[in-house]
């Protein structure tokens, strides 16, 4: 039997629908596709989003329990995953089917998260000895996934992306939990504030960037300045042409100021030394990846990143975009 692993209700729902045949049975969605799969029994299951974690300090060893600079920093020989423990049911839906299968079809997102969801899965429930195929897809068209499945790829392909992302969590998980501390602790001691201070790889980064930008705006003086245009016609074309110093844009701090220079230069006569005409092709803007379109879409409607996220989510899922 085939067990196709997906990584979202939604994207289970889609991916069926692409075949000749689904049938909804609870928690799984059975397939028939004789043109794919031949008289093969197929079973599509999914989990929602990440089912397994990193184990807590504490977890690891019963003094790293309790906050003190003595422990630090905390650092485990070997790191261990647990299941949520709001996903455990999620789970072990997941572990029974996929202990049935002798083929694995991983179908979560074609992204890193994508592939540490169901590797971490697939290792959690002791079958990553079974037989492993690779769906990559980046489109949600019945097209383009029937076509993914008629040409799926080795599993060992895509295997460094969960590398990857095993090495990002690990990564954030040591300087989250020690960073966190190490903060607490001092601002415990050194101010007696009682509150946890969070830390973290990205979050710590971001905010000293926000902290700088604050500052820049308190200290910001605003400061009034002019230009100079010229209207100039050549061979009936007109333009407007701005008066440079050294290559740029020369900006006079008072309009007292712009109006002497431009008295000096009413003095003297300009001559055109030289007119180059070209024609110049503008290839249009590459499309929007997911920080871009963030970007866009929070500098003109001011939509926050998580929205963003959630919206081009959606739409993928509807087949109105490619993988955001």
């Amino acid at each position: 039997m085939k067990v196709i692993l997906c990584e979202k209700p939604q994207q289970m729902k889609s991916y069926s629908e692409a075949f000749q045949s689904a049938k909804r049975e609870g928690t799984h969605i059975t397939v028939k596709d004789k043109e794919i799969f031949g008289d093969e029994e197929v079973v599509m299951i999914s989990a929602l989003g990440h089912l397994i974690e990193l184990c807590n300090p504490d977890e690891y060893k019963e003094e790293w329990k309790n906050w003190s600079m003595d422990q630090l920093p905390i650092i485990p020989e070997e790191f261990k995953m647990k299941v949520s423990k709001d996903k455990k049911s999620i789970f072990q839906n997941a572990k029974q089917w996929l202990q049935k299968a002798d083929e694995i079809i991983i179908a979560t997102d074609p992204a890193r998260a994508g592939e540490a969801i169901a590797k971490n899965i697939i290792i959690m429930a002791g079958v990553n000895d079974t037989p492993q195929k690779r769906l990559w897809v980046k489109s949600m068209t019945q097209e383009a996934v029937r076509k993914g499945f008629q040409n799926l790829r080795d599993a060992e392909e895509t295997y460094s992306y969960y590398l990857e992302e095993q090495a990002r969590s690990v990564s954030d998980w040591i300087i989250g939990m020690n960073a966190s501390r190490v903060f607490t602790l001092l601002f415990r001691d050194k101010k007696g504030v009682k509150e946890v201070f969070s830390a973290g790889r990205v979050q710590s980064a971001l905010l000293h960037l926000i902290r700088q930008r604050e500052k820049e705006l308190e200290h910001f003086k605003v400061q009034s300045f002019y230009e100079i245009h010229g209207h100039f016609n050549t061979s009936g074309i007109p333009y407007v042409g701005k008066l440079l110093q050294d290559h740029n844009i020369m900006k006079l701090h008072s309009k007292e100021e712009a109006q002497g220079k431009l008295q000096q230069l009413k003095k003297h006569t300009a001559h055109i030394q030289k007119v180059t005409v070209e024609q110049k092709s503008k290839q249009a803007p590459r499309l929007y990846n997911l920080s871009s379109l963030q970007a866009k879409l929070n500098k003109k409607y001011k939509m926050s990143p998580k929205v963003v996220l959630e919206t081009a989510q959606s739409l993928y899922d509807k087949r109105m975009l490619s993988y955001p």
